[in-house]
């Protein structure tokens, strides 16, 4: 399992938390978590710096190909296996 070292305080002030559904419970947004201030090297009220992402052509990949805000854990392991073979 993996576990945030940061607080749900903190990741709700970032944006990064889906608390829409009460059977689910607190999702974090992985695109909100990664983009974050805390994940660049200057962050400002007026502007970040910040390395692009190396998972950005991943998360481009996946997102052409489920076209929706949610998918089937067996299409997003074959669509990592598809990413690891390229």
């Amino acid at each position: 399992d993996w576990h945030f070292s940061e607080s749900l305080a903190y990741l709700r002030h970032l944006g990064a938390i889906d608390e829409s559904s009460s059977w689910h419970g607190p999702r974090v947004i992985i695109p909100n978590y990664i983009e974050s201030a805390s994940n660049c090297f200057v962050a400002l009220d007026d502007y970040r710096l910040c390395c692009q992402s190396t998972c950005e052509s991943y998360m481009d990949a996946f997102e052409a190909a489920i076209e929706g805000p949610a998918a089937e854990p067996d299409l997003i392991l074959a669509l990592t296996a598809k990413i690891i073979e390229e």
